[in-house]
């Protein structure tokens, strides 16, 4: 059945998007569904629901159009019919060819159709557009056999008896899909790219839907253990999670209430190796105020899109051979945080590695006296400190050791670690072998020449008053 009506995307010349219903031939808008989407903006819906609502409200206009129905005045038959093409009708291909397999909508995809389309009558019948004899046929009266938890029934059980809708498919429980802790450790080692691993992480680990991570402003991600400097109150490293409605990604939170997340230290110390990838990529990676951002593929510093994160899903799940979507991951959280709290918690990456913040300093000598102890560590597994650069700055400043510094003092050449995921970035900037990592140790240098360097850049920050 060839659409008589589609949804259509407008946007304003200041940015705003909204979606209209528009004839497919002519391209006149059809005002009774424009006033209607017009009315879930007014209610603060998100464009995502306008665009949802208006694909299935241009579905009904069609249906009604090819059959003939007055959508205005559908009897009750007519709607039934509507709910069973909505299963019944084989849905158009993706592409050009013609598919292997004929798709179906599910009853839970038509059980939604149905929902707008109810919903559209009603706001038509407060409007006059549809006759109240329409609407009596959209619900029937049920008696509440089974009360849900903290349900009041009344003194006589008068609350028992509720209207529902009466064109709904009745649908089994299928239970929440979540992966394994050795499927989403395999799904990092699959990864080569720290943006991707601390964004798998990051949702394996918080909980967030896709949607709030690729929401995600730098200013939001306060990983210090205290970002009194910032303004927040908040002790310990943790992120933000706003709704706002102007991000260029279109991602949006689903909850309207602002919430404060506490994260690991592996998790701040993976952020670190995604800010040296993202610092790699560019000034116009690294400039840009989204967390997530594109550092692959051109236009490089724009802010990761869904489409973007879900083509590295389906990427993830062809190579692992298993379904895998985002949202598991955020049901496999919370099995994660039930089994901890039960003491049966698998450490998906090493969570007994701490990230070492210092509070403060009086002085230049007294960060010296400190520093040594820090810099001979190692990342491995088991050590007690490990110094990362948290993304809380506005920008950071490359002390020691940088490449030019290396070539400057003709420091010898040391094998590196095999497996660190910023050695490859690093060989191709500077033309190394990238399957034969090396390393620099900063103990090489003269400890006089170490002191006046770092004491050169700590200077400028140091509050002498």
């Amino acid at each position: 059945m060839s659409p008589h009506f589609l949804a259509f995307r407008l946007t304003s010349a200041d940015g705003g998007v909204r979606w209209v219903v528009v004839d497919a031939g002519t391209y006149v808008l059809h005002p009774q569904t424009t006033a209607y989407l017009a009315s879930l903006r007014s209610r603060g819906c998100s464009v995502n629901t306008e665009r949802a609502y208006a694909g299935r409200v241009a579905l009904d206009l069609t249906y009604c159009r090819d059959r003939g129905v007055d959508w205005a005045a559908p009897r009750f038959l007519e709607l039934a019919d509507l709910q069973r093409w909505l299963i019944t009708e084989p849905l158009p291909a993706r592409g050009r060819r013609p598919p292997l397999e004929r798709r179906f909508r599910s009853p839970g995809t038509a059980n939604a159709v149905m929902t707008v389309v109810s919903g559209f009558l009603r706001f038509g019948a407060v409007h006059g557009w549809v006759t109240s004899e329409t609407v009596a046929v959209l619900s029937e009266p049920k008696q509440l056999f089974h009360l849900p938890p903290g349900y009041d029934p009344g003194e006589t059980g008068q609350f028992r008896a509720v209207e529902a809708a009466a064109f709904r498919f009745a649908l089994t429980d299928p239970g929440h899909q979540d992966l394994s802790h050795e499927q989403i450790a395999a799904m990092i080692a699959l990864v080569g790219r720290a943006r991707d691993r601390f964004l798998i992480t990051l949702l394996a680990c918080t909980g967030l839907r896709i949607g709030e991570a690729l929401g995600l402003h730098r200013g939001d991600m306060h990983l210090l253990a205290s970002s009194r400097l910032l303004g927040c109150g908040t002790e310990g490293p943790h992120l933000h999670v706003r709704r706002r409605t102007d991000d260029p990604n279109g991602a949006l939170a689903k909850s309207r209430r602002s919430r404060i997340v506490p994260v690991t230290a592996d998790l701040v110390a993976l952020y670190a190796d995604y800010q040296y990838e993202r610092d790699a990529a560019g000034p116009v990676a690294a400039e840009s105020e989204m967390a997530f951002v594109n550092l692959f593929r051109a236009p490089l510093g724009r802010a990761m899109s869904y489409p973007n994160a879900k083509d590295l899903f389906d990427r993830l799940a062809r190579a692992a051979a298993h379904f895998f979507r985002p949202h598991m991951l955020r049901h496999s959280a919370a099995t994660a945080w039930q089994a901890r709290r039960e003491g049966r918690f698998p450490d998906l990456i090493d969570t007994a590695r701490e990230v070492h913040v210092p509070p403060a300093w009086t002085g230049a000598d007294a960060f010296l006296a400190e520093m040594p102890d820090w810099f001979r560590l190692d990342r491995t597994v088991g050590q007690e400190h490990a110094l990362y650069v948290a993304g809380c700055w506005s920008h950071t400043e490359r002390v020691l050791l940088a490449y030019e510094q290396v070539r400057a003092y003709e420091l010898p050449a040391t094998e590196g670690k095999r497996g660190d995921p910023r050695w490859p970035v690093f060989a191709r900037r500077y033309g190394f072998d990238p399957r034969r990592p090396v390393q620099w140790e900063v103990e090489a240098l003269e400890p006089a020449e170490l002191q006046r360097l770092v004491l050169a850049a700590v200077d400028p920050y140091v509050d002498a008053s």
